[in-house]
């Protein structure tokens, strides 16, 4: 029963990444900005501290 259920929580968890619905999309693509914002500002503090 437990590895039943791993299988099938690991198929919805493939399922919302190969078919997000609109508005996860759109939080997605926040998220993802946000991400690179914050990689942008630690390269430029990198580059500032050496």
């Amino acid at each position: 029963m437990v590895i039943q259920s791993k299988i099938i929580k690991n198929e919805k968890i493939s399922y919302i990444i190969r078919c997000p619905e609109q508005e996860d999309a759109e939080e997605l693509s926040k998220l993802r900005v946000k991400i690179d914002g914050q990689t942008e500002n630690l390269y430029r503090e990198l580059e500032r501290d050496y």
